[in-house]
């Protein structure tokens, strides 16, 4: 039976009646967590050119009115409270622009737009008119994520002076006419991860980038971050498994995050293994290298398992319906795409 006309929706917090632009794989899943939230009635309409998208979205959302552009939605009296952009990322700016023009909070997925100077007018357009504009970044509430940011904050693993990213896997259902690369589709990502987890600026270095049929499909990235880490990150869209994972090196210890399992493990020098043997005549070099090295510490931290989508949309909702900082700065989002350009620069200056 189609969702939305007799699944139990067991209504989270109030209801944002929400404006959906973008029905495809995005838009859908912001679609099924605003009904998880809010019930039915939290998707206030959808937007999509797609005749048979839009038959789709009406059957989900419980029968709700459905657009094939956005001035027809804005064009109804009754309007949303607020809006979230699904569509693909050249649609960005001018999807987003009419919104925040109509004073409509929005939240508009990542990356924030095509290019720097539109991410700028979009910042400066949210401003002028005093409205909710933040990203959708999702990984910044991922649990994984979190606790990243709060390892190296704490020092759980002495001071952080390597962050190795792998997102690696997960290509678009057809790369040769994928309408971005994937810098704009993974590595953005982790940019943001970057910056957010030590909370400094980072720096691009050098980069050797893969491209299959004129596509950039992939890419190993050397950065250099404000807290004098440098940061490492693989991206592409060809290996056979999807792979999301952090990897911190401190002095004092190392941790591997896994953001799609959302498991955490600090790793650390076992004192009692690493002590010097009583009868070191009976110990060969081999056996003590083992006994150092081997067997360190492994702790699996505790993590409270949640949906990322479901966080960030839920705190989209509070900003909008009580005022609460916005939980995804814009600025930082813009940082995330001139980062991309950056890096697009170095590929092309080495390749020409």
């Amino acid at each position: 039976m189609p969702a939305g006309r007799a699944e139990c929706y067991p209504v989270v917090v109030d209801p944002v009646r929400t404006l959906v632009v973008g029905y495809g794989n995005m838009g859908t899943k912001h679609a099924r967590v605003l009904r998880e939230l809010g019930g039915p009635t939290a998707v206030w309409g959808v937007v999509d050119p797609s005749a048979e998208r839009r038959q789709r979205a009406a059957l989900d959302n419980g029968g709700c009115p459905v657009f094939a552009s956005l001035a027809e939605a804005l064009g109804r009296d009754d309007g949303p409270a607020c809006a979230t952009v699904a569509a693909s990322t050249p649609l960005h700016y001018e999807l987003v622009a009419p919104l925040l023009e109509r004073k409509i909070p929005t939240l508009v997925e990542k990356p924030i737009a095509s290019t720097t100077a539109q991410a700028r007018e979009l910042i400066a357009l949210a401003e002028r008119h005093g409205t909710v504009f933040t990203v959708g970044h999702v990984e910044r509430f991922n649990p994984g994520a979190v606790a990243a940011r709060r390892i190296v904050a704490d020092q759980l693993i002495g001071e952080t002076i390597q962050l190795c990213f792998r997102r690696v896997g997960g290509s678009p259902l057809n790369p040769e006419t994928a309408l971005s690369d994937v810098l704009v589709d993974l590595a953005v990502h982790d940019y943001d991860l970057a910056r957010f987890i030590t909370g400094g600026t980072l720096e691009i270095l050098a980069t050797v980038g893969h491209r299959e049929r004129g596509m950039l499909d992939g890419a190993v990235i050397l950065g250099r971050l404000s807290s004098g880490a440098a940061m490492q990150l693989q991206v592409n869209w060809r290996t056979p498994v999807k792979i999301r994972r952090i990897e911190l090196t401190g002095t004092s210890g190392y941790a591997e995050i896994n953001l799609i399992t959302q498991q955490v493990v600090l790793y650390r020098q076992n004192p009692l293994l690493a002590a010097a043997s009583i009868n070191p005549d009976s110990t060969s070099y081999f056996d003590e290298y083992l006994r150092s090295f081997a067997s360190p510490d492994r702790v699996e931290l505790g993590i409270d398992r949640r949906e990322p989508l479901r966080e960030e949309l839920a705190a989209f909702w509070r900003a909008v319906a009580f005022g609460e900082t916005p939980p995804m700065p814009p600025a930082d989002a813009l940082a995330a795409v001139t980062l991309t350009e950056t890096t697009r620069a170095l590929l092309e200056r080495h390749e020409a």
